[in-house]
C-alpha cells in the first residue's frame, strides 16, 4: 500500500472537562482546526474500542451515546461514507455490537459497519524481520481521516491504553492473527 501525504502536518491537542463524556468530547471537538481535518465528500472512520462484550461503566469499551455524539456530529461535515471500523479481540464483534447498542447507534446515524477482523485485505510492507508484511482491512486505503475513539482505562500489561493501542489492535484481523 502506497501511503498518502497526510493533510495536517503540525500536532494539535484539545483538552476539556465536562461531568458528561458526551459533552466533554464535542467541546474538544470545537477546538480543533475543523477545516484542515474535514472535508466534505471524505471517508472518515471511526474507531471506537469494542474489546468485548463488557458494559461502558466497566471502562472496556467506549460508551455508544459517546459514539452516536460523535457520529451526529461528524455529519456536519458531509461526508461521503461515515464509518465504523472495529475488530473485537475478546468476543465476537457482532455480540459486542448488539448487546451493547452499538448496533442502533450506527443504524440511527446513517452509518456504516465495518469489522477489521475480516477482510478483503491488503498487505501492509513492514521494516521488520518479525512479520514483514501485515494484512489490513483494506478499508485502511480507502480511509480520508480515522478517528481513534478510545476508552481511556487501566490496563494490566500496558499500565493505561490510549489512542494507539486502540488502532494497533484493531486493525490486524482476528481472522488471521487470532484475538488480541
Amino acid at each position: 500500500m502506497n501511503q498518502r501525504r497526510r493533510r495536517v502536518h503540525q500536532p494539535f491537542i484539545a483538552i476539556t472537562r465536562h461531568p458528561y463524556e458526551g459533552d466533554a468530547l464535542i467541546q474538544a471537538l470545537e477546538l480543533l482546526p475543523h477545516t484542515q481535518l474535514f472535508r466534505p465528500g471524505d471517508t472518515v472512520v471511526v474507531v471506537p474500542n469494542l474489546v468485548k462484550n463488557q458494559p461502558p461503566a466497566s471502562g472496556t469499551i467506549t460508551g455508544p451515546g459517546t459514539l452516536q455524539r460523535l457520529l451526529l456530529y461528524l455529519q456536519d461535515f458531509q461526508p461521503a461514507r461515515l464509518v465504523v471500523a472495529a475488530g473485537s479481540g475478546g468476543d465476537p464483534t457482532p455480540l459486542v455490537l448488539q448487546q451493547q447498542g452499538f448496533l442502533n447507534v450506527i443504524q440511527e446515524t446513517g452509518g456504516e459497519f465495518v469489522d477489521l477482523n475480516y477482510g478483503p485485505y491488503l498487505e501492509l510492507k513492514l521494516n521488520h524481520p518479525l512479520l514483514p508484511v501485515l494484512q489490513v482491512n483494506r478499508l485502511l486505503a480507502e480511509a480520508d481521516v480515522i478517528i481513534s475513539l478510545a476508552q481511556i482505562k487501566v490496563h494490566q500489561e500496558a499500565t493505561v491504553t490510549l489512542g494507539f493501542k486502540n488502532i494497533a489492535l484493531s486493525w490486524p484481523p482476528a481472522e488471521l492473527h487470532g484475538p488480541g
